[in-house]
């Protein structure tokens, strides 16, 4: 009896391993999005459970919103507009301005230009055309588009800002690094926090589907340490999702920021020293 048991427990596992082989080989994206949906699930428990989480005290978010575009000052000359903000967020000691809008060689900025070199603590985004990722190989680009010349070497440094969606329209993952060629361009992100931790980008030690490692990094509190920032086979770090986005960083108009009078600038710079 007891034989006849474990046969049948062994039968079993069997025809569960065959179906589940089965069920993978017919429908590949089937597994993807399930497990997709667990992690989704995960997250969600999580906030219901614990509310947002902690995130970096020293992140701000300057937005674009639709106040700042509907304001005159903005559509008479939205150049001119960005400059006065950067130089504003310069003025009140941030340690890097970091912009996610893309210049193209069409635009002319001479004056973001010429703020960018005086401050020199500004990041512009590079644009890449990513290719179909593939198993156990980093993703690669086919095309990489640099802003125009006069910010590209105004800029305190470049960072790619491109993304790819999950088979059900959903970016889980954030591409930490992208190989074009024999070139490893670093994501917009990584690419501030090098120069946060002191650490130089050919320093870096890459473990596909384990971790990529900032070598000795200057943490905040005076020590030296490595930095590992899990990754998965193609370089991309699981987002871990603190939160709704308004509730989790600091937000500020960039028309605020503009338009502050001399108390409000006073406020403004203390909540915006030392920050990214």
């Amino acid at each position: 009896m007891k034989n006849r048991s474990i046969l049948y427990f062994s039968s079993l596992v069997t025809a569960l391993c065959l179906l589940v082989q089965a069920a993978v080989w017919l429908a590949p994206n089937s597994f993807e999005r399930w497990n997709a949906a667990f992690s989704d699930h995960l997250f969600q428990t999580r906030h219901q459970l614990q509310g947002i989480q902690p995130a970096a005290l020293d992140i701000v978010h300057v937005d674009l919103n639709d106040e700042t575009l509907n304001d005159p000052l903005f559509q008479k000359d939205s150049r001119d507009f960005l400059a006065k903000v950067v130089q504003r967020l310069g003025d009140a000691g941030a340690k890097a301005i970091v912009f996610d809008i893309f210049f193209n060689g069409k635009s002319s900025q001479p004056a973001l230009i010429e703020v960018s070199q005086k401050l020199s603590s500004v990041y512009y985004p590079i644009v890449l055309r990513l290719e179909e990722p593939k198993p156990d190989t980093l993703l690669t680009a086919s095309q990489v588009l640099h802003p125009i010349d006069g910010l590209t070497q105004a800029a305190k440094g470049l960072g790619h800002i491109s993304m790819q969606q999950d088979s059900d329209g959903t970016i889980r993952h954030y591409p930490l690094i992208v190989r074009h060629g024999e070139e490893i361009i670093p994501a917009m992100a990584l690419r501030v926090m090098l120069d946060v931790f002191k650490v130089n980008a050919s320093d870096l030690i890459i473990k596909p589907g384990q971790y990529l490692r900032l070598p000795q990094a200057q943490l905040a509190d005076g020590r030296m340490a490595d930095v590992d920032i899990p990754i998965n086979h193609q370089g991309q770090l699981l987002i871990n999702y603190a939160g709704p986005w308004f509730k989790v960083f600091p937000h500020y108009s960039l028309r605020k920021i503009l338009l502050a009078n001399d108390a409000q600038l006073d406020e403004l710079y203390d909540d915006l020293e030392n920050t990214l």
